[in-house]
C-alpha cells in the first residue's frame, strides 16, 4: 500500500477507473472485458512497481507516467500536451461530423466529453499562466 502513495495522481485515478470498470463489467456480466481490464491492471502494477524503483528504461517510466527525474518529467509533460491537443481535435471533429450528419443533434456524450475536455483545458491554461 505504501507504493500507492508514491504514484502520480494520474496513475491513481487511472487505476481507479480500470478497477472500477472491471467491477462494473463483472456486475453486468461482461466477463471478457472484466478479464481484459484486470490483465491491464496487473500489467500496470508491474510497470508502476518497476518505475517507482527506477527500473526499466526511461521510455517505460515515461510510458507508465511515473517519471524518475526531471528529464523524464519533461518528456511526460510534452507527451500529455500532444495527447491533449489530439484529443481536443478528435472530439471537435467528432462533434462537427455528428452535428452535420445527425441534423444538428450530436450525441449527448460527445457534447459532454467536449465540454469536459475544453473546460479542463481552460482551467489548465489559467493554472499554468499563474505559475509562469
Amino acid at each position: 500500500m505504501n507504493a500507492i502513495r508514491h504514484l502520480t495522481w494520474f496513475n491513481r485515478l487511472f487505476l481507479v477507473v480500470m478497477v472500477g470498470g472491471a467491477v462494473w463489467c463483472l456486475a453486468v456480466g461482461i466477463w471478457w472485458w472484466t478479464a481484459l481490464l484486470l490483465v491491464g491492471v496487473a500489467y500496470l502494477a508491474v510497470a508502476y512497481r518497476q518505475a517507482l524503483r527506477g527500473g526499466g528504461t526511461d521510455r517505460s517510466r515515461v510510458n507508465a507516467v511515473q517519471p524518475f527525474d526531471e528529464r523524464e518529467s519533461a518528456a511526460s509533460t510534452w507527451a500529455f500536451n500532444v495527447t491533449g491537443q489530439v484529443a481536443v481535435l478528435a472530439l471537435m471533429a467528432l462533434f462537427v461530423a455528428q452535428t452535420a450528419m445527425q441534423g444538428g443533434q450530436p450525441d449527448t456524450i460527445v457534447v459532454l466529453l467536449l465540454l469536459l475536455v475544453a473546460g479542463t483545458w481552460g482551467v489548465a491554461i489559467q493554472v499554468a499562466t499563474r505559475r509562469a
